[in-house]
């Protein structure tokens, strides 16, 4: 609603601002979501569904980008495309979603069964995505974000080699799940807050200031 009355108001700075601050805090819990579950997913997979399934995890693992690409999508959908009334460039990005995911599928499940249909939603959402970036690349500076998110997924790969690291010595039951989802978002949390502290990030600095206000 802020950014569609931005929009309305025809205030582009403002719609910058909220932009930007969308892409990266989203970016942040959406890279750091990809990431965990790329990291977790074979111990998950095992854990929940028995080792009979264990190649679910792969899949997920192969899945998980789809949290990154559908939220970077969803935020350019939902604050420039519906806002400015582009009913047309909506339609036709999830229409041809969904008849690459129908080719995709068609294609590949005879052949590769599960892996296959995972592959083809990976396509569709790329699409979607592709499709929303070229449709909103003179509105934004799409290249920054995407930079940014880039930087993001470097820290989200730091944590997937830290979590593969100690899986090695962790027991493969609930608790070792929950140490590895531990260990991996404080690794994340961390490695992200001294990103934004280099950023100099606005909001991140204002809570640094009141906390040396109380002290």
């Amino acid at each position: 609603p802020k950014v569609a009355s931005v929009i309305a108001e025809s205030k582009n700075s403002s719609l910058t601002k909220y932009m930007n601050i969308s892409m990266r805090y989203i970016g942040i819990l959406a890279v750091g979501m990809c990431c965990g579950v790329f990291a977790i997913a074979p111990e998950l997979a095992t854990v929940y569904l028995g080792s009979d399934f264990s190649e679910a995890g792969q899949l997920m693992q192969y899945m998980s980008v789809i949290i990154a690409l559908s939220a970077f999508a969803n935020i350019i959908r939902t604050q420039l495309l519906i806002p400015l009334k582009r009913d047309k460039e909506y339609s036709l990005s999830i229409i041809t979603g969904a008849v690459v995911n129908t080719v995709m599928n068609c294609l590949l499940i005879p052949e590769f069964g599960s892996l296959g249909a995972a592959i083809g939603t990976i396509c569709a959402e790329a699409a979607i995505f592709i499709l929303h970036i070229l449709f909103v690349r003179k509105e934004i500076d799409v290249f920054k974000y995407l930079v940014e998110w880039i930087l993001f997924g470097v820290v989200g790969c730091i944590m997937v080699v830290t979590v593969r690291v100690i899986s090695i010595y962790l027991s493969t039951n609930v608790w070792g799940l929950l140490a590895e989802i531990c260990i991996g978002f404080t690794v994340y949390m961390i490695l992200s807050l001294i990103g934004l502290l280099v950023q100099r990030d606005e909001y991140i600095n204002k809570l640094l200031w009141r906390f040396k206000r109380r002290k």
